[in-house]
C-alpha cells in the first residue's frame, strides 16, 4: 500500500540508459533502437496551462510566441467546449469561430510551434451515466467535435481525465469523475466489472472515431496506466487488479485505454503523460519509470490485447514549471517551498533546464510544460531566466550533450535544508491527556465529564500553506484523555452538511485517505523507529497499518497486516463530524513510562482541496508521516 501522505519518489535507477535511447538530432539515431521502443522522432515540448487559449489566442499572439522553445501549444476552448461529458451534445456552430481561427493558423508561419494540440476534459456532468447510450452518445460525439478541430489544424489531442468538480460554477453541483468509479453515481447499482465492461466498449468507439476523422491523429494522457506504476510489480494478477479497484483514483481508466488498444488503427498512438514526472528530482527517475511502464504496463491489459501495447502505447514526461521555478521569486506558499526559501534563482533555472532536458530525451516524443499562475507565455509573462533554461536544456539535446546532473545534489541538499529550518518554525502540537472517567463509553458523542475538562487542540495548516496565508477550510480539534488500558482520542470537525463528505474506499485498508477522513498516527513507546497508523471516513471505514519510517530515500515498510482491535463511534452534531477513538495501549507497542511523553499526531484530510489538503494536530512542513514532526502528549491524572 502507497503511503497516502508522502510522495516516494526514489532514483535507484543508476545505469546510464544513454547508449540505449538515442540523442537526438537523428542522425545520431537512425541505425540505433531502443530496447523498449521503436525508434523515435525528436522529442517535442508542448506548453499547457492557465494560460492556454484557443487558436485564436496563438494568432493574436504568434509574432511573440513563434519563436519560443516551445513546439507546439495546447488549445483550451474554455469549460464548456472544451470538456466532454455532458448529457447533450454541444451544437456544431458553437465550435465555429475555433475552425475559422484553426484554419488562418494553417495559413501563416507558425515558426516553432507546428506541433499543436487540443485539449480535452473529462469532468461528468450531475446525472451523466455511462450506462446510457444517449449520454454516452453525447460525450463522444463534442469529443468528435474536438477531434475534427484538432484534425483541421493539423493537431493532436491533449487528453485530461482529471476532473474538476468542486467548479461548481461551470460544471454545476454533483459534477464527479466518470473514470473514478467510487464517484459514479451508478456505482452502487452496477458493479465495477460492469462499469469496466462498459467503459471499455466506449474506449474502442472512441479509438474508431478518430480513426474516421483522422487516422494520424496522437493522443496525450495526462494518465494513463502509469498512474498505477507502484502495482506492476505485484505478482498476482488478481490482487493487483483488487488493489486498483480500491485505490479510488483513474480505477476505471485503465478499461477505457484498453478499449482503445483493442481497436487500435496503424497510426494511432497513446502517450502516457505521467504526471508524476512533476516530482523528480533525479535523472534517473525519468528512466527507470519509462522502463517500468513499456516492460510491465501491459500487465494491465486483458492477455488478449497485450500485443498491442508495445505497437501502439508510448512514454511521455511532464514538467511541473510553476513549481519548478516559481513566478514570484519570493513565494513562500509554494508546494515545494524549499526550492524558493533554499535555492537561488539560478540554481532554479539550472534543476528546470535539467528537468526540461531529461523529460524530453527520455521521452517517446512529447514532454509537457505545465503553467499556473500568473505565467503566460502568450503575452510575455514569463518570469525571468525560465525560457532561457529550456534553451539551455534543448540546445544540449540538439548537440548532443548530457546535461549535468550535478543540480540533483544541490536540490537534496536544499530540500534537507529546509527541512530543518522548517522544523524550527513548525508548530508541534503539545496536549495532556485527562484520566479517563469509569463512565466512559465510546459513542462519538463524547458528552462525559473528562472531555469536558479536556482542552481542544486547534489542526493547523502544512507549515508552506500557511506562511501562503491560507486558513483551515474546516475547523478541526483534538483532545486526548486515558486510562489503564487505552488511548482515547476525539476529534471534531466542522463540516457544514454531512452529505459533503466524501468516502470513498468502501473498504477496510483501502485508499481511505483519498477522501475526508480522520488519521492517528502513534509512535510505539517501546520502539521509536515505529509508529502505527489509524484512520478513519465517515462511513465508519478503516485503515490501519504498522510502518517503520523511511530511511534516506528508500520507502517506508507498510505492513498492512497489522489489524488492532481499537473502536471506534462518530456522531454529526450541529454541523460537525465527531470521530472518538479507543485504542489499546497493548495496539500500540504499550504504556508510555512514567517519565515518557507519548508521540503522535493526528490528521483531517480534505476532498479535493488544491495543494497539501489536510490538517494537523502538530503543524508539519510537508508529509503527515514524520515522527520528527509529532507532537507530544502528556499523560495527567
Amino acid at each position: 500500500m502507497t503511503s497516502p501522505r508522502r510522495s516516494f519518489l526514489t532514483a535507484v535507477f543508476s545505469v546510464s540508459l544513454f547508449a540505449a535511447i538515442p540523442l537526438w538530432p537523428a542522425a545520431t539515431a537512425s541505425a540505433e533502437r531502443s530496447a523498449d521502443a521503436p525508434d523515435r522522432p525528436e522529442p517535442l515540448l508542448v506548453k499547457v496551462g492557465w494560460d492556454g487559449g484557443g487558436p485564436q489566442k496563438l494568432l493574436d499572439n504568434l509574432d511573440r510566441v513563434r519563436d519560443l522553445p516551445f513546439d507546439g501549444h495546447t488549445f483550451k476552448l474554455g469549460f464548456r467546449l472544451q470538456n466532454a461529458f455532458w448529457k447533450e451534445a454541444i451544437p456544431a456552430e458553437e465550435f465555429e469561430p475555433h475552425r475559422a481561427a484553426m484554419r488562418e493558423l494553417m495559413e501563416r508561419d507558425l515558426g516553432n510551434a507546428r506541433h499543436n494540440l487540443v485539449m480535452i476534459w473529462c469532468t461528468a456532468e450531475a446525472g451523466w451515466d455511462w450506462f446510457d447510450d444517449d449520454h454516452w452518445e453525447a460525450a463522444l460525439a463534442n469529443m468528435r467535435q474536438l477531434a475534427e478541430l484538432a484534425a483541421i489544424g493539423g493537431c493532436d489531442l491533449f487528453w485530461d481525465p482529471e476532473s474538476y468538480p468542486a467548479l461548481e460554477a461551470h460544471f454545476g453541483q454533483d459534477a464527479f469523475w466518470p473514470f473514478i468509479y467510487q464517484d459514479n453515481p451508478g456505482h452502487e447499482e452496477h458493479s465495477y466489472e460492469a462499469y469496466k465492461e462498459r467503459i471499455f466498449a466506449c474506449g474502442a468507439g472512441f479509438a474508431r472515431m478518430l480513426q474516421e476523422v483522422d487516422p494520424e491523429i496522437d493522443v496525450l494522457s495526462m494518465y494513463g496506466f502509469g498512474v498505477f506504476m507502484d502495482l506492476l510489480d505485484e505478482p498476482d494478477l488478481s490482487r493487483m487488479n483488487q488493489k486498483i479497484k480500491e485505490r479510488n483514483y483513474y480505477n476505471l481508466l485503465p478499461a477505457f485505454l484498453a478499449g482503445m488498444l483493442s481497436e487500435a488503427h496503424e497510426g494511432l498512438e497513446v502517450f502516457d503523460g505521467n504526471e508524476p514526472a512533476y516530482y523528480y528530482r533525479k535523472a534517473g527517475d525519468f528512466y527507470e519509470d519509462r522502463h517500468q511502464l513499456l516492460t510491465r504496463g501491459r500487465r494491465l491489459l486483458p492477455e488478449t490485447l497485450r500485443g498491442e501495447f508495445p505497437e501502439h502505447y508510448r512514454f511521455s514526461n511532464a514538467i511541473y514549471a510553476s513549481d519548478l521555478y516559481a513566478a514570484d521569486p519570493e513565494a513562500t506558499d509554494q508546494y515545494r517551498a524549499f526550492f524558493v526559501q533554499e535555492m537561488t534563482r539560478e540554481q532554479q533555472a539550472e534543476f528546470l533546464a535539467h528537468n526540461v532536458f531529461y523529460a524530453l530525451h527520455s521521452s517517446d516524443r512529447y514532454a509537457w510544460f505545465y503553467t499556473e499562475n500568473d505565467i503566460d507565455v502568450y503575452t510575455g509573462e514569463v518570469p525571468d531566466g525560465m525560457i532561457e533554461a529550456i534553451e539551455d536544456a534543448k540546445q544540449h539535446l540538439r548537440e548532443g550533450r548530457k546535461y549535468p546532473k550535478r543540480i540533483s545534489e544541490v536540490v537534496a541538499a536544499a530540500s534537507d535544508a529546509y527541512e530543518e529550518r522548517a522544523r524550527g518554525l513548525i508548530a508541534r502540537g503539545e496536549a495532556v491527556s485527562v484520566l479517563a472517567g469509569d463512565d466512559l463509553k465510546v459513542d462519538g458523542v463524547a458528552d462525559e465529564e473528562h472531555w469536558a475538562r479536556a482542552e481542544a487542540h486547534a489542526f493547523r495548516l502544512p507549515l508552506p500553506k500557511e506562511q501562503g496565508g491560507y486558513e483551515v477550510p474546516m475547523g478541526t480539534t483534538l483532545k486526548v484523555a486515558h486510562d489503564g488500558e487505552h488511548l482515547h482520542l476525539l476529534v471534531r470537525t466542522e463540516v457544514g452538511e454531512r452529505s459533503e463528505l466524501k468516502a470513498p474506499a468502501g473498504a477496510r485498508d483501502g485508499d481511505v485517505w483519498s477522501g475526508d477522513d480522520v488519521e492517528f498516527a502513534i509512535q510505539d513507546p517501546t520502539d521509536p523507529d515505529r509508529f502505527v497508523l489509524l484512520m478513519v471516513d465517515p462511513e465508519g471505514v478503516r485503515y490501519d497499518a504498522a510502518v517503520r519510517p523511511a530511511q534516506g530515500e528508500e520507502d517506508p515498510e507498510i505492513s498492512n497486516g497489522y489489524d488492532p482491535q481499537w473502536s471506534f463511534a462518530m456522531s454529526f452534531p450541529d454541523g460537525a463530524w465527531q470521530v472518538e477513538a479507543a485504542i489499546p495501549w497493548e495496539a500500540i507497542g504499550g504504556r508510555p513510562r512514567n517519565d515518557q511523553d507519548l508521540r503522535l499526531n493526528a490528521c483531517r484530510s480534505f476532498t479535493m482541496q488544491p495543494g497539501l489538503n489536510f490538517a494537523s494536530f502538530s503543524q508539519v512542513t510537508t508529509g503527515f508521516l514524520d515522527p520528527e514532526e509529532f507532537g507530544t502528549v502528556k499523560l495527567g491524572r
